[in-house]
C-alpha cells in the first residue's frame, strides 16, 4: 500500500503559514508606513515652496505699496492735486513727471505710474501732462473709486489705464495695478495713483520653481495673476474643479486629491488674508508618489527572497517533525488498511473506538441504574414493595440503610399566573426541581429523589429520633428549595412534609401524608412550607362546624337577580368563614361541594340548560377539587362558575322581557277601548307591576299609561280620517271621561284640534308601537 503523507503536507502549509504572515504583514506595514511618510514629507516640502511664494509674492506687494503710500501722503502731491493745469504751472507739472518718471521699480519689472487728478480733470504719467476729460471717460474712474472699498488695492487690469501717449504705446492688458485714492484716508478722495505692475514679470519671480508642479495665483474673482503657464494669465478659473474644491474647503491652507479628466492630482493651497488671493499648487498624484514606488520595489525584492529561505527552512523542519508520526502511521494502517484521512486522522480513530466503546458500555450501564432506581422509588411511593423487597432492592442498588428515621418531602409548582412559563411547561419545570433538589441536598441527607404524578418527592433521611430537632431539620431543608427554585425559575412553590417513621416499607404512608399537608394550601396560602402535623386538626369527637345558610341565601338570592358584586362579596365571607374552621381538607372540600350544587340548583330551578357550564375534560367536581390555593378557588368559582351563570340568567331575563311586552302590546292593541291598567295587565300576565314596568321602561322606553294613550290617540287619528264618528263619540269610545280632555291632550300632541285634523286630512306616520 502506498504511504500517504497528508499530515505532512498539512504540516509544512501551516509552518509556511505561520512563517509568511508576519513577513507579508511586516512588508506591507512598511511599505504603507515609509509611503506615507515620504508622501508627507513631500507634502510638506511643496507647503513650504508655496508658502516662500506666497511670502516672497507679498514682500513685492507690500514693498511697492509702501513706497507709493509715502509718495501719496506726501505734501508735494497733495499740493499738485489743489492745483489746475495753467501756463502758470507748468514748472509745477514739470517737476511732479520728473517724480513719478523716477518712482518706476525697475529691479520688480515696473516702469509705469499714473497720477489722475478728477477734481482738475489731469492726468501725470511721467512723460507728460494731459486733460483727463480728451483722453479717456472721467466716469470709469469715480466708479473705480466707489467700487474699491479699501484705500489701496491690486486689481488686474481690465482697460483700466489712462490713453496716454506711453499708453499707447504699450501692451498693459496682462498687467497687475495697484490703485491708491488720493487723499487716501479722506472720505471723498479725489485722485488716484495707479502703478502698473506687468504680470509676466512678477510671474518670472514667483512661479518659476518645478517643484511646486503647476503654481498659479489666484484674486478673489478667480482671475488668474501668475501661473507655471503665462498663456494662462488672466484667465477666469471660476468653473474649474480644483478652484471650486479649494472654496468648499473650511481652512485657509491644505491639502487635497482630486480626479481630474480620469487622472489623479493633488493640490495643496494657501488664502492669503493680506489680499485676498489665493496659491495653489496642483501636481499629478504618481509625481508625489514616486519616492513611494521604488520603495515598495526594495521592500518587494526583500520580502521574496525573505520568502524562499522560509520555504527551505519549512521544508526541512517539517520532515524532521513528521518522522515519528509516520512510524506510528505505519502501525495503525495494519488494523484499518483502507480508511480515508490523514495519518492523525486515523490514530485518533483507532484511540477513539477503544475509549468510545469504554464508556458507552459504562454509560448504558449509568442510565439502566438510574432508570431502576426511579422504577424502585415509584414503587416504593405508591407502596408496591413488601419490607423484605424494598431492603433487597437498597442492597441491589447499593443504599445504605445506616438511617434512624426518614421523612418525606413532596414539591408542586403553586401556579404559572405572573410568570413567563406557561401550563405546558409544568412538566419541564417539575424536573428543573427536581434536579435542584438532588443538587442541593447532599447524598448524606438524601436517600432519593424522583418525579411522581404531578409532584417531586424525595426521602430525606436523619440521624436524630428526636421529632422536634427533625421538624427543624426539614424546615430548613425545605426553605432552601423553595428560595433556591424561586431566585433561579422564579416560580412559586409550595412543600408538604409527612410525619418522620423508620421503616423503609411505610414510604407510600408517609408519601400520602406529605401530599395530604399540601391540601392545607388553600388555607395557608401560596409558597407554605406545611407540616402534617402542624396544619392537620385534632382528630376528636367534637361536631363539625354549623354550615352558614344565611351567607349562602344571601349568595343565592344576588345570583337570582344577577347581582354580581353582593355574590362576589358574599362567596368570599363563605370562603374566610371556611377556612377559620378548624377542619380537615375533606371536610373543607364537602364544604365547598354543597356551596356549588345549591349554586347549580339555580340554574336548573329555572329550567336553563346548563349543558356547555358542565362540558371539560374533568368534571366540574374534579376541577374544584384539584384547586391549590384560596386565590385559585376564588378566581375559578367567580369566574368559571358564577360568572357563566350570571350570563345564562341574563339572557334568560332578555327574552323574558320581549316576550312579555309582546303579550302587553297584544292586549293594548285588542282592549285599547275598555279600562285598562298596569296592575291588570300585570295581573293578566302574571307579573309583578314593579317588574311591568322595569320591562316597558327597558324595551319600550316609555311607561305604561304613555304608551296607551299614545295608541289611543293613533286610533283617533284613523276615526277621524276613515270615519264619520263624532268627536264626542271618539272620545268616549277611547275611555276618556270629559270629552274637553280628549280635545286638550290631542291638540297637545298634534297641534290642532280633531275637528282641524280632519279637515287637513294629512296624518302623520307614528313610530315606537310593537306589532
Amino acid at each position: 500500500m502506498k504511504k500517504r503523507k497528508t499530515y505532512f503536507f498539512k504540516l509544512l502549509a501551516f509552518s509556511l503559514f505561520l512563517a509568511m504572515i508576519p513577513v507579508i504583514f511586516q512588508g506591507i506595514f512598511s511599505y504603507h508606513k515609509a509611503s506615507s511618510m515620504i508622501q508627507d514629507k513631500v507634502l510638506e516640502s511643496n507647503r513650504l515652496l508655496l508658502q516662500q511664494s506666497q511670502s516672497h509674492t507679498e514682500q513685492i506687494l507690500k514693498s511697492v505699496e509702501s513706497t507709493m503710500l509715502n509718495y501719496v501722503n506726501s505734501t508735494e502731491l497733495l499740493n499738485a492735486m489743489n492745483s489746475p493745469v495753467q501756463p502758470a504751472l507748468f514748472p509745477l507739472f514739470t517737476k511732479l513727471n520728473r517724480t513719478v518718471s523716477s518712482m518706476s521699480f525697475y529691479e520688480y519689472g515696473i516702469k509705469r505710474v499714473y497720477l489722475i487728478n478728477l477734481e482738475k480733470n489731469w492726468v501725470v504719467d511721467g512723460e507728460g501732462t494731459y486733460y483727463l476729460d480728451q483722453i479717456d471717460d472721467e466716469r470709469k474712474y469715480n466708479e473705480l473709486l466707489n467700487v474699491i472699498q479699501t484705500p489701496s488695492a491690486w486689481v488686474l487690469n481690465q482697460g483700466l489705464l489712462p490713453n496716454t501717449s506711453v499708453n499707447r504705446n504699450q501692451r498693459d492688458g496682462d498687467s497687475l495695478l495697484l490703485i491708491q485714492k488720493i487723499p487716501q484716508y479722506s472720505s471723498n478722495p479725489t485722485g488716484l495713483a495707479i502703478v502698473v505692475f506687468p504680470s509676466k514679470a512678477l510671474n518670472s519671480m514667483v512661479a518659476n520653481s518645478d517643484k511646486l508642479g503647476n503654481f498659479m495665483i489666484t484674486d478673489n474673482q478667480d482671475r488668474v495673476i501668475a501661473h507655471s503657464d503665462v498663456n494662462r494669465i488672466g484667465q477666469s478659473l471660476s468653473g474649474d474643479e480644483v478652484i471650486s474644491n479649494i472654496k468648499e474647503q473650511p481652512t485657509k491652507n491644505g491639502f487635497n486629491t482630486l480626479n481630474v479628466d480620469g487622472q489623479e492630482v493633488g493640490f495643496t493651497y494657501i488664502r492669503s488674508s493680506y489680499n485676498n488671493w489665493t496659491y495653489i499648487s496642483v501636481a499629478p498624484f504618481t509625481q508625489i508618489s514616486k519616492d513611494s514606488r521604488a520603495i515598495g520595489s526594495i521592500a518587494l525584492v526583500i520580502g521574496a527572497v525573505m520568502l524562499l529561505l522560509i520555504v527551505v527552512l519549512a521544508l526541512l523542519g517539517s520532515r524532521k517533525m513528521y518522522r515519528p508520526i509516520a512510524q506510528i502511521y505505519e502501525f495503525a494502517t495494519e488494523a484499518v488498511p483502507n480508511d480515508q484521512g490523514d495519518e492523525l486522522e486515523l490514530i485518533r480513530k483507532q484511540f477513539l473506538s477503544m475509549r468510545s466503546s469504554q464508556f458507552s458500555m459504562k454509560d448504558q450501564l449509568n442510565i439502566q441504574l438510574l432508570q431502576l432506581k426511579d422504577f424502585f422509588l415509584q414503587k416504593l411511593f405508591r407502596g408496591e414493595l413488601s419490607h423484605e423487597e424494598a431492603h433487597e432492592k437498597c442492597k441491589a442498588f447499593q443504599i445504605s440503610e445506616d438511617w434512624s428515621m426518614l421523612s418525606v418531602f413532596t414539591t408542586q409548582i403553586d401556579s404559572l399566573n405572573d410568570t413567563r412559563f406557561q401550563e405546558k411547561d409544568r412538566d419541564l419545570l417539575m424536573f428543573a426541581i427536581n434536579n435542584i433538589v438532588k443538587e442541593l441536598i447532599t447524598s448524606g441527607n438524601r436517600f432519593q429523589s424522583v418525579l411522581i404524578d404531578k409532584f417531586q418527592a424525595a426521602i430525606i433521611e436523619h440521624d436524630s429520633t428526636d421529632e422536634d430537632e427533625i421538624k427543624r431539620e426539614m424546615y430548613n431543608i425545605c426553605e432552601h428549595v423553595q428560595q433556591t427554585v424561586k431566585a433561579y425559575l422564579n416560580v412559586h412553590v409550595s412543600i408538604g412534609i409527612s410525619k418522620p417513621y423508620h421503616q423503609i416499607a411505610h414510604t407510600s404512608r408517609a408519601y400520602e401524608e406529605a401530599q395530604e399537608a399540601l391540601h392545607y394550601r388553600i388555607k395557608y396560602g401560596d409558597e407554605s412550607i406545611l407540616y402534617l402535623k402542624d396544619v392537620q386538626p385534632d382528630e376528636d369527637d367534637s361536631a363539625l362546624p354549623a354550615f352558614p345558610k344565611h351567607i349562602e341565601m344571601e349568595l343565592i338570592n344576588a345570583l337570582n337577580i344577577g347581582d354580581k358584586q353582593t355574590v362576589e362579596l358574599n362567596f368570599t365571607k363563605f370562603l374566610d368563614w371556611l377556612l377559620s374552621q378548624q377542619v380537615s381538607y375533606r371536610e373543607q372540600q364537602v364544604y365547598l361541594a354543597r356551596v356549588l350544587i345549591d349554586v347549580l340548583k339555580v340554574v336548573q330551578d329555572m329550567r336553563i340548560n346548563a349543558k356547555h357550564l358542565l362540558e371539560h375534560e374533568s368534571s366540574i367536581f374534579t376541577q374544584l377539587f384539584n384547586l391549590r390555593t384560596s386565590e385559585e378557588l376564588k378566581k375559578w368559582f367567580l369566574d368559571e362558575v358564577i360568572e357563566q351563570i350570571l350570563e345564562l340568567l341574563k339572557n334568560r331575563r332578555e327574552i323574558k322581557y320581549v316576550k312579555v311586552a309582546e303579550e302587553l302590546a297584544h292586549i293594548i292593541r285588542e282592549e285599547y277601548d275598555t279600562d285598562l291598567s298596569l296592575e291588570l295587565c300585570a295581573d293578566r300576565l302574571d307579573v309583578h307591576p314593579s317588574y311591568l314596568k322595569r320591562v316597558l321602561r327597558k324595551e319600550l322606553d316609555t311607561n305604561f299609561s304613555d304608551y296607551l294613550s299614545r295608541y289611543r290617540l293613533q286610533k283617533a287619528r284613523e276615526y277621524l280620517l276613515e270615519t264619520d264618528m263624532k268627536i264626542v263619540d271618539i272620545a268616549n269610545r277611547l275611555r276618556y271621561n270629559n270629552p274637553q280632555n280628549f280635545i286638550r291632550y290631542f291638540r297637545k300632541m298634534e297641534g290642532v284640534t280633531p275637528g282641524e285634523y280632519r279637515k287637513k286630512r294629512n296624518p302623520p306616520v307614528v313610530k315606537g308601537f310593537i306589532g
